[in-house]
């Protein structure tokens, strides 16, 4: 069933269900093709009446709360990454050592080249 037959409620329901498998698999590219929709959905939503209207956005707002939780660890995790890639760039061209006085040494690699064999 398209997307394009449901309400605005039941749309955004889906697309916070495809936002959260996005993130569980680590597709943030994703997340990026729903926003357009995201956004007409949202827009729609003051037209919403009915009695399953509250029921409907209280579930929402919860999925909704999720996935911000699930974006924040996401991005946590890209920062942890991209800290990591950092040090090890940093290693490449020099080492932090410490002498037996507690003193800091920085020893620095020269421009030599490493031979890579198959």
């Amino acid at each position: 069933m398209g997307n394009e037959t449901l309400d605005p409620l039941e749309r955004l329901q889906v697309l916070l269900r495809d936002a959260r498998g996005a993130l569980l698999d680590g597709r943030l590219h994703a997340l990026a093709l729903m926003t357009e929709e995201t956004a007409s959905c949202l827009a729609a939503l003051p037209e919403v009446r009915g009695p399953r209207s509250a029921a409907a956005l209280d579930a929402l707002r919860l999925d909704a709360n999720e996935n911000h939780r699930l974006m924040g660890a996401a991005l946590a995790g890209i920062r942890a990454a991209r800290t990591r890639l950092e040090a090890i760039r940093k290693v490449r061209g020099e080492l932090e050592t410490y002498d037996r006085h507690g003193d800091k040494r920085r020893v620095t690699f020269g421009g030599g080249n490493l031979e890579r064999r198959a």
